[in-house]
């Protein structure tokens, strides 16, 4: 569910001979396999690893621990390989975006953890908020909605916390480098100024996080200085794949640059005979 076109829905036959001859069993009866958001439009075989990996996460063989410091594209094989796709640029350039925001989040989850440590009444103020703070509020539930109202007025260290992560994200809708540079310099300071003095150190998660940011910042700041955009990437994909396609591969990383050069100039390939 969540608009497939016809190449996402035949993903089930994909994957479940992918997973077969991976040595695994293809789950038995229905599965719902939901790919939100639900307004957007799913197209190509790029879901069929994240698919095939929420079945085996959701059959509980394999361990998920660390399935949100990854992202997974890509088209698998009948033999349970992985193909390329189109499209991975831009989820690349979206992904290393996202790792400092994941960094961030996680940062946010150690001081939730760490404050719950410090009394009784926090560590029951705290329980069962873990997803709570992982979230933007309109991705809340009704629940979680109830459960924020119950916690807003509460003097927590997280709340301070999750308010920089949020701070942070505004910093990515930054229009120029100049812009963007000063929203995340800015943010680290802030971040820096409230780690300091609050003597309990509960916040120490937050400016190791602040100082990865300022380490980070010109790689970060990459994404305004280069311009790049979905659109352009998307095209220099697509050149990729028509290159690839006219020789069937190449002998080596060397040849098959020299041929995007060609072809992506418009150049005159020189034969000599």
């Amino acid at each position: 569910m969540g608009l497939p076109d016809a190449a996402v829905k035949e993903s089930k036959d994909r994957v479940s001979t992918a997973l077969a001859n991976s040595g695994y069993k293809f789950p038995l009866g229905k599965t719902t396999i939901n790919l939100a958001p639900a307004d957007v439009k799913k197209e190509g075989p790029s879901f069929d690893l994240p698919i095939a990996l929420g079945l085996l996460a959701a059959s509980e063989k394999l361990e998920t621990d660390q399935f949100e410091n990854f992202v997974a594209v890509g088209e698998l094989a009948p033999t349970g390989a992985v193909r390329s796709c189109k499209g991975v640029l831009p989820v690349a350039l979206r992904a290393k975006a996202d790792t400092v925001l994941s960094q961030v989040t996680q940062a946010v989850d150690e001081v939730r953890r760490k404050e719950a440590r410090q009394d009784v009444q926090t560590r029951e103020q705290l329980e069962r908020t873990s997803w709570l703070w992982r979230k933007n509020p309109e991705s809340w539930t009704a629940k979680d909605g109830e459960r924020w109202m119950q916690l807003k007025d509460k003097p927590l260290v997280t709340g301070l916390a999750y308010a920089m992560r949020l701070e942070l994200q505004k910093a990515y809708a930054a229009t120029t480098v100049r812009q963007a540079r000063n929203r995340f310099e800015a943010w680290s300071r802030w971040v820096r100024t409230e780690a300091e003095a609050l003597t309990s150190g509960l916040l120490e998660p937050m400016r190791k996080a602040a100082a990865m940011v300022e380490r980070h910042l010109e790689g970060i700041l990459a994404h305004w200085q280069q311009g790049l955009t979905t659109a352009f990437l998307e095209g220099l994909n697509s050149l990729f794949s028509a290159v690839k396609r006219k020789a069937r591969g190449y002998r080596s990383t060397e040849y098959q640059i020299a041929m995007l050069y060609f072809v992506a100039g418009k150049l005159e390939i020189p034969y000599y005979g």
